[in-house]
């Protein structure tokens, strides 16, 4: 269940393309069953009573080989529709509105969607916020911050921040970002049975030594929370997803994850990664000595695990 802002929603034009982009002859999707749809979404909005009130149904089905997105809606709950309406209410979305050009400067990062390595992910736009920015072309502009952010940090890479290894381009436009894939998240790590117990002050450790980097860099990450961290195959915590990171002083889009976010400031700081730190110091159960000696964390810190500059990941 996702709950939204109650806007109106984009009119599906049979044959036709949301969001007034580029004119190009639209194939209809392949739809097999429920299976063939990346996502099916109720959204809900806030009542006059603080009661959750239903807004819609919302279908995403993504075309991987050239990231053709089709989209539609229903104001309709999810079990009272066919699959025959959920089917004939999808429209292609005009590509514009969601991948931007690739600029020059990530040129040379550019892979076509067959390069793509079982060893890699590929990361889309949030497709989910088209529903509210249909015709702004947020999404795209928001997708290119993110590329530029993750080539910022591959020029200057670090052991424990997620590797960028490329824009995945279909048409002159970045349709994914391809990173290195990961194993396990921190949450699968600490219970895994399969493994050595996780040695949970050297994890965190290297997550403080990944938010060490990033602020050398002038960004915060402003996302920090136990599904944001994965583990390599040398059992080294990475810091992933830096669709929040931001330059410091940047006002934020998305405030974090709830019940990782108290506190937070509506801009980009390290503060909000010393929030994030410090929950994941009590989530992972670390506890000790004194604080980080470096001063990386702002002042004020709660922060109490002794953290040594010359950490093993660095």
């Amino acid at each position: 269940m996702a709950t939204l802002p109650a806007v109106g929603e984009p009119s599906p034009r049979d044959g036709g393309v949301l969001g007034g982009g580029e004119d190009e002859t639209q194939c209809a999707p392949v739809v097999k069953g429920w299976r063939s749809f990346n996502d099916i979404t109720e959204s809900y909005r806030h009542g006059g009573n603080g009661e959750l009130v239903f807004v819609c149904t919302t279908y995403l089905l993504l075309e991987e080989s050239d990231g053709t997105v089709y989209y539609g809606s229903l104001q309709i709950p999810k079990l009272e529709i066919s699959l025959d309406q959920a089917k004939n209410c999808l429209t292609r979305v005009a590509p514009d509105e969601l991948y931007p050009l690739l600029p020059p400067e990530l040129s040379a990062l550019a892979l076509a969607p067959s390069d793509v390595q079982p060893d890699q992910y590929v990361k889309r736009p949030k497709f989910l916020s088209y529903r509210w920015s249909a015709g702004m072309k947020i999404v795209a502009a928001r997708f290119l911050e993110e590329a530029r952010t993750l080539d910022l940090v591959r020029r200057n890479a670090h052991a424990n921040v997620v590797a960028f290894e490329g824009c995945v381009v279909h048409d002159g436009r970045i349709i994914g970002l391809c990173l290195k894939r990961y194993p396990l998240t921190l949450d699968k790590r600490l219970n895994s049975r399969d493994r050595e117990p996780l040695d949970k002050l050297a994890c965190f450790e290297g997550i403080i030594s990944g938010v060490r980097r990033l602020h050398s860099l002038g960004i915060a990450h402003n996302d920090l929370n136990p599904s944001n961290i994965m583990f390599d195959d040398h059992d080294h915590p990475v810091i992933v997803d830096l669709g929040s990171c931001k330059p410091f002083g940047e006002p934020l889009t998305e405030m974090g994850t709830p019940k990782w976010n108290d506190g937070f400031d509506e801009n980009s700081t390290p503060g909000n990664d010393t929030i994030g730190l410090n929950k994941l110091r009590d989530w992972l159960g670390v506890i000790g000595a004194s604080p980080n000696p470096d001063g990386m964390i702002s002042a004020g810190s709660c922060l109490q695990t002794s953290v040594s500059s010359a950490g093993k990941t660095e």
